[in-house]
């Protein structure tokens, strides 16, 4: 059994509320009717109990983008680990490509999950600005989601093999820790089960419970988690959840939970059917880390542009505003690409700029516009290759480009 402090990652499950309603998720969103959101404050609870954690720290949800304080969220998260630069600062053309070749996912301190839905975009700016990793999965993509909601006992596997299995369990082996509502967890399947079966075997979230070495009392749940064996998948645009018989009948118990279209899952089924799944299962593990995303910039991609005369007119804008002499050029240069809203975008002498920009939020704007950015975010586009540049943390290369950009900026446009 892998301890807590030996993982990779512990994940903070702030909602279980989704845009999506995949069949066998591991979270089970596509079960409850009424999806949990934590509360501000145990979020920086959550957060500051991770204090001395070496690892990485995952925000995730369901959708953690639905939480109605995700913001405050970002900012808290960004009072406690400096960022200081982000990904997502060049134009983007092929947000497909970056985020498969160039974004990184298991790289750094604090990591995202995102099905990247409308919300997305509103926040781009200050997830750019907080977070070190995304894990992206706008579910254009299909892919297999592995049965959980099993009782072994169900499929007629004895104890003894039971346990032999559990030795190669994938998800206490790959997979992190949790916190959520019910507290902390040594598995995210532990965690998820005892939301889902309205448990109460979760640790209190305080400074070191990472540490905790006794788990007992929360691998109650492994009997009825499916996850390492060789059981049938559901693609996740699939209207179907499997589980067997003994689960079906705890969760009858529950007024919350949504049990349309289950196909429950027979000792006769396993038998015939296990090798085939199995394989299946070694297939798909092999693809879990893949980046599903849609190659289209879906809800990332700005559209509406206006070009003006000054950047006074940006209050007539309702997202981008485009100045300067060569504002069609450089609007055709950006129309087709993802940009980060918190950018000053920059080609010879003229700019783009967001109206909703938190750079610009609540200030009274003037000419010289670029006092209002930090150098990082002031991009010269003029001799960009879109969709291969990305920032490091321990060189600026366009130091000398920015102090030009801020002369010419300087004398207004």
């Amino acid at each position: 059994m892998k301890l807590i402090k030996d993982k990779k990652s512990i994940l903070i499950d702030i909602t279980n509320s989704c845009v999506n309603k995949c069949a066998n998720c591991m979270r089970f969103c596509q079960l409850n009717n009424n999806p949990y959101f934590m509360n501000l404050h145990d979020v920086k609870n959550a957060i500051d109990s991770l204090d001395n954690w070496n690892g990485q720290i995952s925000i995730m949800g369901g959708e953690p983008l639905l939480h109605p304080f995700f913001k405050e969220i970002m900012k808290y998260l960004q009072t406690k680990y400096k960022k200081k630069y982000g990904f997502f600062r060049y134009p983007i053309s092929d947000i497909y490509d970056y985020a498969l070749n160039t974004m990184p996912d298991n790289n750094g301190k604090l990591r995202l999950f995102t099905s990247v839905p409308k919300q997305f975009y509103d926040y781009f700016e200050d997830i750019d600005d907080t977070f070190h990793s995304l894990r992206c999965n706008d579910h254009s993509n299909y892919t297999n989601h592995f049965t959980t909601m099993v009782y072994y006992k169900d499929l007629g596997i004895s104890d003894e093999e039971f346990i032999k299995q559990s030795k190669n369990c994938w998800v206490n082996n790959d997979c992190g820790a949790v916190i959520n509502n019910h507290g902390a967890f040594f598995c995210e399947m532990a965690g998820a089960m005892d939301m889902l079966y309205d448990g109460n075997t979760g640790f209190k979230v305080q400074k070191d419970w990472w540490k905790e070495t006794s788990y007992q009392k929360q691998m109650y749940w492994c009997q009825f988690c499916g996850a390492r064996l060789g059981l049938p998948m559901a693609m996740d645009n699939e209207n179907i959840t499997y589980m067997s018989k003994t689960v079906f009948n705890m969760l009858l118990k529950n007024d919350n939970i949504k049990l349309n279209n289950v196909k429950l899952i027979t000792k006769e089924d396993y038998k015939k059917n296990n090798y085939k799944w199995n394989e299946l299962k070694m297939e798909q593990l092999k693809k879990v880390d893949e980046v599903c995303i849609s190659t289209n910039n879906k809800n990332i991609n700005p559209k509406q542009f206006t070009i003006g005369t000054s950047i006074f007119d940006i209050k007539n804008a309702f997202d981008w505003l485009i100045v300067g002499e060569d504002s069609k050029i450089i609007l055709n240069k950006i129309k087709d690409c993802v940009l980060n809203p918190g950018c000053l975008y920059v080609y010879k002498n003229s700019y783009a700029i967001n109206k909703n920009a938190n750079s610009i939020a609540d200030k009274e704007l003037v000419k010289n516009i670029w006092m209002y950015f930090p150098l990082d975010k002031i991009v010269n586009i003029e001799n960009v290759k879109i969709n291969i540049f990305r920032t490091d943390d321990t060189t600026w290369q366009n130091l000398s480009k920015i102090s030009l950009i801020k002369k010419i900026l300087d004398k207004g446009v």
